[in-house]
């Protein structure tokens, strides 16, 4: 899982291309869902991108491994949490 991450973040011109279609494809299906007013949680949120070019009344949550991607999310996202999803065992939900 490490490896995808850093191999994400080291990407070329191209493979950016190609993640920016994907994550553009994954907001419109969100979009397309209808969904208003429901809380969201984004597991693999990366930079936020899904929330913020979702309907405004929606409210995010994201999980995500890179702390690069964190930051970033911060801005759309009501609450992110850094989080390696291969310790699952020590993931502490609060409500």
């Amino acid at each position: 899982m490490k490896n995808i991450y850093k191999n994400l973040y080291s990407k070329t011109k191209q493979s950016e291309l190609s993640y920016k279609l994907r994550i553009k494809i994954m907001a419109s299906i969100v979009n397309g869902l209808n969904f208003k007013g429901k809380n969201i949680l984004n597991i693999g949120c990366n930079d936020g991108y899904i929330g913020k070019n979702s309907d405004k009344s929606n409210i995010f949550y994201g999980l995500d491994f890179a702390s690069e991607s964190i930051e970033k999310a911060k801005k759309n996202y009501k609450n992110v949490i850094l989080y390696d999803l291969n310790n699952l065992e020590n993931l502490i939900i609060q409500r």
